[in-house]
């Protein structure tokens, strides 16, 4: 029986995929620090820094898919212990367990400082734009000391604009670039699942847009081959392309700016 632990299983992402991870012969365990009213299957609640529960839930695994965290900006202190402590306690029970491959939800704020134009020539350097983002370079440098350390497989998969479909939002027509379709971020977790090469994989998590903003031969590489296409979304939608967006734009997007300070919680 193959087994994976989705943890933030509860959140917006784990609960899209988590149906459509359903096999036959496969197992899934979800981990979050509040379980849904509605949730059915084998549910564990518990932070990503309750180190017994981790072990527990850990135990027999085969993948983990951490997409526990704050996913916005916020005070240092709980983004240090959510997002950083949390993917290092993640990450050692993972290594205690024998668990072979790790997929770690790190972020495009990882990066957000650079354009897409400069992705050429800095495709996977890091630039955060928040304390957010400076947590998701965190949590792939410990991905990368994991993989080297123990020979753990892990991949961490900058996360781009995880929506149902694109929209044309304040930034005129950025998820164009930026979108992740739910059934694109399906087959990078089947990716890490077949993955059997060691080492730390960095790759972008974006669906096949036409735009292109993004480097995709670095998730090819582990078999993650996108087919979603969001100018594709909206031709078939209206019959005609959208508005692109500037390939000078930040990647930060709506997380820069007078009205979201350094530091301050979103919300």
């Amino acid at each position: 029986m193959q087994s994976i632990v989705i943890t933030g299983a509860a959140g917006r992402i784990g609960r899209t995929i988590a149906p459509l991870l359903e096999r036959e012969g496969r197992r899934l365990v979800l981990l979050d620090h509040e379980v849904p009213a509605d949730a059915t299957g084998d549910w564990v609640e518990a932070t990503v820094t309750d180190r017994d529960a981790l072990a527990a839930a850990l135990a027999g695994a085969d993948t983990v898919v951490h997409l526990a965290g704050i996913p916005v900006e916020d005070e240092w202190e709980s983004i240090l212990s959510t997002n950083i402590d949390g993917t290092h306690a993640v990450l050692s029970a993972a290594h205690d367990a024998g668990v072979g491959r790790v997929l770690l939800a790190s972020s495009i704020h990882a990066a957000g400082y650079w354009s897409a134009a400069d992705l050429h020539d800095h495709p996977f350097e890091p630039r955060p734009d928040t304390l957010y983002g400076v947590s998701k370079a965190a949590m792939e440098a410990l991905g990368s000391v994991f993989a080297d350390r123990f020979g753990m497989s892990i991949v961490s998969a900058r996360i781009c604009t995880f929506l149902e479909h694109p929209a044309v939002d304040a930034v005129p027509g950025r998820t164009i670039a930026t979108w992740l379709s739910p059934a694109d971020m399906v087959r990078l977790v089947e990716a890490v699942v077949a993955l059997e090469e060691p080492g730390h994989h960095l790759v972008w998590a974006v669906s096949a847009n036409a735009q292109g903003w993004f480097p995709l031969e670095a998730g090819r590489a582990i078999g993650f081959e996108p087919q979603d296409d969001a100018v594709q979304w909206f031709l078939d939608r209206d019959g005609r392309t959208p508005d692109l967006p500037s390939r000078d734009d930040l990647l930060a997007g709506g997380f820069v700016g007078d009205g979201h300070p350094l530091g301050e919680r979103w919300g």
